[in-house]
């Protein structure tokens, strides 16, 4: 199960990013969105990987 949420988080994170380059210079509001996004994301995914580490030792 951790697994999966890690898979779907790293797939989050790359989905925000393109939409950070795809807008870069023109849609800010949208890139400033997907940037707190992103961050939130990450953080996610470094919590998960942590369960993970500590699940499988």
């Amino acid at each position: 199960m951790i697994k999966s949420v890690i898979a779907a988080e790293e797939n989050a994170c790359a989905q925000y990013k393109k939409i950070i380059k795809a807008v870069e210079g023109e849609d800010y509001v949208t890139q400033d969105l997907c940037i707190r996004l992103l961050a939130d994301e990450e953080a996610h995914l470094v919590q998960f990987k942590g369960f993970l580490k500590e699940y499988s030792s």
